[in-house]
């Protein structure tokens, strides 16, 4: 462990920095994915082909609940979303295969546990689920598979599907990100390896120009709100994208040995870029300045999959390993919010106010004995 390390990781106040809350381990082999649901709960995906549930505010490393095919049907897990809106009615758990199903998982409000809404064989058993995206402003859901398929779906009230379009890419690529944009009137495809950004025509299902970027598209994230996305470039790191640019605005260098795709996330409202890595380590930089915050250290040699996720009162970092042969870990890292600060600060300053007095008044009864007593009991009189 470098300097730099041990003072992340044991020396440096932990107000201001991440910090490891808990270690999970139930996943064997790679952990390919994650989604938060309801706020509190954390669902990965992986190639045991399990979907394991935890509560994100418990430091409890046995998972809350399991899903799974006892017939081995389902394929590894390859990809997931939580859906969390006022149309669905009810936390929904969305997530995909490595034998082309996509499933689809309720939890209603008034229950603890998911169960099985839907489940459809999108694809071919031999052409896995890539990635998903969900518009909420039109109950969209769009999947790509792994040979460059895409269906448009609408997701109705009762988690049930109905099939809008069905598109096929041109040309050979693997669709790794999928985003809504423009009100959910536009979804752009990244493709890995060649860049490219296609953008589909909602309503129509008819593709409209598109573009290539500088690097690859290993995986990645979008603001809507900033209008950039951060991808992972295979070859030196991270690159931040303004949406109307082919060539990179910001880069954050991460050391790479082996060209593995690894996923990068906005994190805490896009103000930090956070990024898996090939060496045990995840990159925490400041987007603006490209600044590395902080290291966070794994036992593992491969970080592919992260997450961010904040509350009100804290930010979070998940992060999984993909050793494969060996039990899946998920560190789950947390630093308090700057209003969860503020807060924590004045309730101690208010606190050591009355401590003071209290120590005060024992003081003034103590040297002054009765005549004290008396002093106040005038004042009250």
């Amino acid at each position: 462990m470098s300097l730099r390390q041990f003072w992340d990781q044991h020396v440096l106040i932990p107000n201001n920095r991440y910090r490891k809350v808990v270690k999970l381990r139930a996943h064997y082999g790679a952990i390919n994915c994650f989604a938060v649901s309801a706020g509190d709960l954390l669902a990965s995906g992986g190639d045991d082909q399990k979907v394991h549930i935890w509560n994100l505010n418990l430091e409890n490393s046995i998972p809350r609940q399991t899903l799974q095919d006892r017939h081995g049907r389902w394929g590894q897990i390859t990809t997931m979303l939580g859906i969390d809106d006022s149309i669905v009615a009810c936390p929904i758990l969305v997530f995909g295969t490595g034998r082309g199903a996509l499933l689809i998982y309720k939890r209603p409000l008034k229950q603890l546990d998911f169960y099985e809404a839907c489940l459809v064989h999108v694809f071919d058993h031999i052409d896995s689920v890539e990635s998903l995206a969900y518009d909420g402003n039109s109950n969209h859901l769009a999947i790509a598979s792994h040979s460059a398929k895409l269906i448009l779906f609408r997701l109705q009230r009762d988690g049930a599907l109905s099939r809008v379009w069905k598109y096929e890419l041109t040309e050979a690529s693997l669709p790794r990100m999928l985003n809504f944009v423009d009100q959910g009137s536009r979804l752009i495809v990244h493709s890995l390896e060649r860049g490219k950004m296609l953008y589909i025509d909602v309503e129509t299902g008819t593709g409209l120009p598109s573009k290539r970027l500088r690097t690859p598209v290993g995986h990645g994230d979008m603001c809507l709100s900033t209008k950039t996305f951060v991808v992972d470039n295979m070859t030196t790191g991270f690159d931040l994208y303004d949406f109307r640019h082919a060539s990179p605005i910001r880069s954050y260098e991460v050391p790479v040995s082996r060209k593995r795709v690894k996923m990068v996330k906005f994190g805490e409202g896009s103000m930090t870029v956070v990024g898996g890595s090939d060496h045990g380590m995840v990159y925490v930089f400041n987007t603006r300045t490209s600044e590395l915050l902080q290291l966070l250290v794994h036992q593992a040699t491969f970080i592919q999959t992260v997450l961010t996720h904040s509350t009100l009162n804290e930010h979070v970092i998940i992060s999984g390993t993909c050793d494969d042969n060996k039990a899946g870990e998920i560190y789950i890292w947390k630093k308090p919010t700057k209003r969860a600060l503020m807060h924590t600060t004045s309730t101690a300053a208010a606190n050591e106010t009355l401590v003071g007095f209290l120590f005060l008044f024992f003081l003034l009864a103590f040297f002054f004995g009765g005549d004290f007593r008396r002093f106040l009991g005038a004042q009250f009189s």
